[in-house]
């Protein structure tokens, strides 16, 4: 028995024991990364992931394998932790249709129950709108249209697949929450064998879950774009016949006089099926005439002739379409392997007295880049550059850390001598700490040890790097790391890490398990936007445009616009981007590229939302402009939105009379002398560029030539002033005696006036346009040089060499080094080939110079490099080596002087790297910071390290070298950022110094900082200006006074003081001309019942000259009148229009105006403004005018005025004065009635936001009341946009109750004003900037001119009254 007690004693403990090995510390799993339904049948389980964090709470050891209870593990992930914490990342399978709770099962202890799981099979498909589909679109220029499919799914699914058959091509895109999946449709990547025929009414969707499919037919796309003419098609191909360095292909099409669907398919007659892919560029045209390039990237290949054929289809009409093709173009092409990078890495050097210093031998056959591609244990540089020694051989020097025990070049592998070799990753002994910043900027911080050899970097994402050098206490084998890191531009947020020991030893792990997050970054989640969370765009508008009745017109200038757009729940430090024209392809979706069209936008304090400003070029092509909307990292595309409830409004339209975005092109080259050239005494060759962009015109280029004998890049800069069409010319001075060479042209870019770019390198395949396009074949391309025989074939040699430093501190402000050395050749040293000077730090680390030559004689040249290290560069070592490539004679013989031959020099040729000798705060940036001062940070390095963590002082003055002015003690700060307010007064330049009283270190070198020019800030407080009305602002029912003396009105108050509301009174439209009037009867309030009658009218327009003379007049006699009204409820729309014809050019006046029956809100030149009830909006946009001069503006003259019947005596008053900063008013009252103008100050003019003015003449007599409104366009290219409104208002007081009104006498004497003027007209009057002085001349010009008017009005309003 007490055996028996005994072994239950030991059974117990051990049983304890086994429970407490480990246990769960932590469940890090995002709860949505395993929302997804399982397999079919035949793949009847689910693969979730989870990440989790075990303690080890009694020394049991790493954990290197593990079971589950239930379920089983497919992959699983351990990484050591530090403080007995283990992190697995791991990934299980669980049986279709079970749920509930798995536990960890390790080899050691007990099972670790973890968290529930739920796995269901995928439902068959069933779709739940099929009487709601129709495609909407097009989207974009590419012909794509939108469909959404409502399904039922109540989870994420990878199972279910949306196909068509031929000849529609669709890909899935963006899921909007679990049901709702957008698919995207159109006619691209024709089948050539299978395309042909008529085309099926419907479009036949197989919706399938892989084991169940239904079918979901739906009307075609194509009912939008059926026509009836024949399409012209011409076309013509650009292609290279000769070995030469260029890859690529293009196939040009033109289309004519059919605005439908044309592909165009690319065959090769030796393939039995199927097309080549292609990039597709639209270069020209508008809907009905369009020219298309098709760029067709080159492969290096075996010699060989292809015949191609270019076939395009184009949709014709009858009931469902039909496919035409036009007859096939046809032409070979003799296939040549291009002329690219060819060498052949040959001997491995060991230098047992120079450890850890390595060469390769290198032959070069042939090169353009002399860059390569290398790997040192774990360590990459794909660009590895290795100096030239002569025309045909090269070193690759290596400095390894003396623990990597392999080199990679290319795919070559070479062994090294290590020490003996560390195989464990360095430990992360805690958690990431995160401190969010403005602007998305972070601070984070994060432990790491390594015993041996130490730890060297770590990589978050893509875009992340926390390196040795970012080491703020202890050392670099257990140590704190502190990093600044601005993560506003990044296009990724994964946060997968991998981090390294100085031996290249490899950590991976999952940012989840150590707590790194983005801060405020909203997961997207595989695209299904707006499903967690309550992250939802809440608003958006354009500035200028958003809509199909506001369409910009890019014919002549370019657009500067702006996005406002808010969502649900914004946090304000977030910086949103909008991206243009993005590619919706399956491959492409939701993912952002650097090539991409990108505008980044910050919250607006006044709008209360988020601003991105962002600009569309000239010319662009007429159609919608797609774009997507990013707020860190959900993706909301234009096509979405009319699915989350938003109108047309939220789309972009543009239209343009022909768009030209086809980059500038080389049409002619010319080498001269010509293009094979004898050298025998000094000479000059070059090349003669005829340059095309016929519409946009040419802006800029750059061109870069080479030989084939040295690296030496001649690089030239071409300028243009926007020519349509030149010859643009480059040159190379060659001396003799010389060495035969080839001379071609390395890199060509050219950019027009819209930004459009065309791009070549030689050997090196496009997407884009080539802009040696259209000389492909042309054997002017390359100059040969022959040059007489030389005996001489020995290189430079070394006559004395010296550098600046012989160590090194990289972590302070001093990290530079100068190397001075005298070469010698008896043929004379090669200006033009000047060579490189190399610094390599440990584990491939680069920095590269070219020479300078500051002395030449007959046979010796003296040269100097300036080489500026990196923060921290080569740290991780114990030096720095040096070498010098590529130095040339007279007859091009080459040398260089490796790493090993530099140092055997005395002293030798390399820097030792001392660490913290010498630790000072260092300042790299700075913030913003305006004339006026204010808040400002600080960013650079050291500040905690040398100060030792105690105060800080930041020293400022005026001038560099002038006395310090202010101290500034910074008591809170961290190791790369601080931030403090600093007062100024109107100084555009600031110096700053870093100051520890504590250590004594200071800052090497003063810092510059440029203010940019602010309006002073006002030190007085708001002037407390009282409110017009007794009491003030109409009493508190009707509105409330700011301290600047302005009344804000309470609904449905209005005016400057509150007294008015609007008269609701639907007008009468003239369908002759855009002369509203209205008559209708008011009450007074004696009893007296008057008719009220008002007109407003568009009268004329002028162009004047800068002394406010008139050039041209011209008065609007002849409208054409359409009935636009759409389908709102609360608007009517009617258009007019009218031409006028300056210099031979018909300039059109349109005036839109809508009549509002409620109180709306719109957005004008970027300003709110609130309509009130029956108010009459115009909007009114002038066309390309011809000017006389292009000093004269135009002036366009609108006229409001109102009568009345009454017969008893009148009053009136004029008032005029701001609303606030952004608009003025005017107000004429008559009684209880008031003509009461609001005039915006902003306008759009040229697709931009301009200040504008306005003026205003009046004329009364005793029953009428005239104003005049004359609105000043400066002078414009393309478009003037003016956005007047009128209401209806009556007064609480009358006029006669104030002090400055005038009074009539009554009818029998005077037909004077009423008692019941009209009223009140609300005039937003919308114009532009006045020309910069305006004489008194013009004042009086424009007074003599509204009594003129006034005369010609006359009968107008006679005939009025007589109705």
């Amino acid at each position: 028995m007490k055996y028996l007690l005994f072994y239950i004693c030991i059974l117990y403990l051990c049983t304890i024991r086994l429970s407490e090995s480990y246990i769960l510390e932590a469940d890090l799993t995002n709860p949505y990364d395993n929302d997804f339904y399982g397999g079919p049948p035949s793949i009847p389980f689910c693969t979730f992931t989870y990440k989790v964090i075990l303690k080890d709470v009694d020394n049991s050891g790493m954990i290197s394998y593990i079971n589950l209870v239930p379920g089983s593990i497919v992959e699983a992930k351990f990484v050591a932790l530090g403080n007995n914490l283990i992190g697995i990342d791991f990934s299980a399978q669980f049986n279709v249709g079970t749920n509930g709770t798995f536990a960890i099962a390790p080899i050691v202890g007990a099972n670790i129950p973890i968290t529930t799981y739920d796995c269901q099979s995928v439902p068959p498909p069933q779709l739940l709108n099929p009487s709601e589909l129709s495609f909407q679109g097009p989207i974009n220029l590419d012909n794509e249209y939108s469909l959404l499919l409502k399904l039922n799914l109540t989870k994420r699914t990878n199972w279910y697949s949306v196909k068509t058959s031929d000849p529609y091509q669709c890909n899935t895109g963006s899921f909007l929450g679990y049901q709702n999946l957008i698919i995207i449709c159109s006619l691209k990547s024709i089948n050539p064998v299978t395309s042909t025929g008529t085309l099926p009414p419907n479009i036949d969707f197989i919706i399938s879950n892989s084991y169940v499919s239904i079918n979901a037919p739906v009307k075609t796309f194509l009912k939008n774009v059926i026509q009836s003419s024949t399409p012209v098609i011409t076309e013509a191909g650009y292609y290279s016949q000769s070995a030469t360095f260029m890859v690529d292909f293009y196939y040009q099409i033109k289309i004519e006089n059919y605005p439908s669907i044309v592909e165009v398919v690319l065959v090769n007659n030796s393939q039995s099926s199927g097309s080549i892919p292609a990039y597709t560029h639209l270069v020209y045209g508008n809907p009905n005439n369009r020219e298309i390039i098709y760029t067709i990237p080159g492969t290096a290949a075996a010699a060989r002739e292809v015949f191609y054929t270019y076939q395009a289809y184009y949709v014709s009409s009858n009931l469902n379409g039909t496919f035409y093709e036009n007859s096939l173009f046809e032409f070979p092409i003799n296939l040549k392997p291009p002329i690219g990078d060819s060498i052949d890495p040959n001997q491995f050097d060991i230098f047992p007295q120079y450890p850890d210093n390595y060469e390769l031998h290198i032959f070069i056959f042939n090169s353009t880049e002399y860059k390569a591609a290398a790997q040192l244990n774990s360590f990459t540089n794909p660009g590895f550059k290795y100096g030239v020694m002569n025309g045909t051989y090269g070193i690759a020097d290596v400095l390894s850390s003396g623990y990597s025990g392999s080199f990679w070049f290319e795919y070559y592998p070479y062994a090294l001598n290590p020490i003996t070799p560390e195989v464990a990753p360095p430990i992360i002994t805690s958690s990431f700490s995160i401190l969010p910043l403005n602007g998305m900027k972070m601070l984070v911080v994060i432990n790491i040890q390594d015993d041996t050899p130490g730890f060297y970097r770590m990589d978050i994402g893509p875009y992340i790097s926390i390196m040795l050098y970012d080491l703020v206490s202890g050392d670099q084998y257990a140590g704190t790391y502190q990093k600044l890191i601005d993560y506003s531009k990044f296009n990724s947020f994964k946060n997968y890490i991998e981090y390294y020991d100085i031996a290249g030893n490899k950590g991976v792990i999952s940012g989840d398990l150590l707590d790194f997050k983005y801060p405020f970054v909203v997961p997207h989640f595989n695209n299904y936007v707006g499903l967690y969370g309550a992250m939802k765009i809440s608003t958006i508008r354009f500035m200028i445009g958003g809509g199909k009745s506001n369409v910009i017109d890019l014919s002549e200038v370019g657009c500067q616009n702006r996005l406002y757009v808010n969502f649900t729940y914004p946090q304000k430090t977030m910086v949103v981007r909008l991206v243009l024209n993005p590619l919706v392809d399956a491959e492409s979706l939701n993912q952002q590229s650097e090539s991409d069209d990108v505008y980044y936008g910050y919250w607006d304090d006044k709008a209360n939302m988020f601003a991105i400003d962002f600009q569309i070029q000239a010319r662009a092509f007429t159609g919608i402009v797609p774009y997507f909307i990013y707020y860190p990292d959900l993706y909301f595309y234009s096509h979405e939105l009319q699915y989350m409830g938003f109108d047309d409004s939220s789309q972009l339209y543009v239209h343009s009379e022909y768009a030209d975005r086809m980059p500038p092109v080389v049409t002619k080259v010319t080498a001269s002398p010509s293009n094979t050239v004898l050298i025998t005494v000094d000479s000059r060759i070059s090349w003669i560029f005829t340059i095309e962009d016929p519409y946009n015109g040419f802006k800029s280029g750059i061109v870069k030539i080479r030989s084939n004998v040295t690296p030496t890049f001649y690089t030239f800069n071409l300028i243009s002033n926007g020519q349509k069409l030149d010859n643009y010319t480059i040159g190379i001075d060659l001396k003799a005696p010389c060495t035969s060479e080839q001379f071609f042209i390395h890199y060509m870019e050219l950019e027009d006036t819209s930004g459009v770019i065309s791009k070549y390198t030689s050997s090196k395949p496009s997407e884009g346009i080539s802009p040696l396009l259209k000389v492909m074949d042309s054997d002017q391309l390359m100059i040969s040089t022959i040059c007489q025989f030389s005996s001489d074939t020995s290189p430079p040699s070394l006559v004395s060499y010296l550098q600046s430093v012989t160590t090194m501190d990289v972590l302070s402000n001093n990290r530079e080094v100068t190397m001075y050395f005298i070469l010698e050749d008896p043929s004379g040293l090669s200006s033009s080939n000047l060579p490189e000077c190399y610094a390599q730090g440990v584990l491939l680390e680069q920095v590269i110079v070219r020479a300078e030559m500051v002395n030449q004689s007959q046979t010796q040249g003296t040269y100097v490099c300036n080489l500026q290290f990196p923060y921290g560069f080569g740290h991780a070592g114990s030096k720095i080596i040096l070498s010098i490539h590529g130095f040339y004679d007279s007859v091009l013989n080459g040398g260089g002087l490796s790493s090993i031959m530099l140092s055997t020099l005395d002293p030798p040729g390399y820097i030792t790297i001392t660490k913290n000798q010498d630790i000072a705060p260092i300042i790299e940036s700075t913030s913003p910071l305006s004339n006026m001062g204010g808040f400002i940070t600080i960013n650079g390095r050291n500040f905690q390290t040398s100060c030792q963590f105690n105060d800080i002082v930041v020293q400022v003055a005026y001038e560099k070298r002038l006395p310090i002015i202010m101290n500034f003690t910074i008591e809170s700060y961290f190791n790369t950022i601080m931030y403090f307010n600093l007062p100024l007064q109107n100084k555009p330049e600031i110096w700053l110094l870093l100051y520890c009283p504590s250590t004594g270190a200071t800052t090497r070198n003063v810092f510059q900082v440029k203010t940019y020019t602010a309006q002073p800030i006002p030190t007085s407080p708001a002037p407390n200006k009282p409110c017009p009305g007794t009491p003030a602002c109409g009493g508190s029912s009707n509105g409330m006074c700011n301290t600047y003396g302005r009344c804000i009105c309470i609904d449905p108050w209005f005016g400057a003081d509150c007294l008015s509301r609007n008269i609701i009174r639907p007008p009468t439209i003239n369908t002759t001309n855009p002369d509203i009037g209205n008559d209708f009867n008011s009450t007074l309030p004696d009893g007296e019942t008057v008719s009220l009658k008002t007109l407003i009218s568009l009268l004329a327009l002028k162009e004047l000259k800068p002394d406010g003379t008139i050039e041209n007049e011209f008065n609007f006699t002849s409208w054409v009148y359409t009935n636009t009204t759409g389908l709102s409820t609360v608007s009517q729309e009617y258009t007019y229009k009218t031409n006028v014809t300056s210099n031979g050019l018909v300039t059109t006046v349109q005036a839109t105006i809508q009549y509002y029956s409620q109180k709306t809100t719109i957005f004008f030149a970027g300003e709110k403004l609130d309509l009130l009830p029956s108010s009459l909006k115009y909007k009114i946009d002038i066309s390309k005018y011809a000017y006389i001069s292009k000093l004269n503006t135009l002036q366009l003259v609108m006229l409001a005025s109102l009568q009345s019947t009454s017969n008893q005596q009148s009053c009136s008053l004029q008032e005029t004065g701001d609303i606030d900063e952004d608009s003025e008013y005017v107000k004429l009252q008559i009684d209880t009635h008031s003509l009461y103008g609001r005039f915006i100050k902003r306008g759009i003019i040229d697709n931009r936001i301009q200040s504008v003015s306005n003026s205003i003449s009046s004329q009364q007599t005793g029953t009428e009341s005239i104003s005049f409104i004359y609105i000043n366009i400066p002078n414009f290219q393309s478009n003037a946009i003016l956005d007047p409104d009128f209401s209806v208002l009556i007064d609480t007081t009358p006029a006669s109750d104030k002090s400055q009104s005038t009074c009539s006498s009554d009818q029998t004497t005077d037909q004077g004003l009423t008692k019941s003027q009209l009223a009140g007209i609300i005039i937003g009057a919308v114009g532009f900037t006045i020309v910069a002085v305006v004489s008194i001349t013009y004042i009086l010009y424009k007074k003599k001119m509204s009594i003129i008017n006034l005369a010609k009005l006359t009968n107008k309003l006679k005939g009025m009254n007589n109705k």
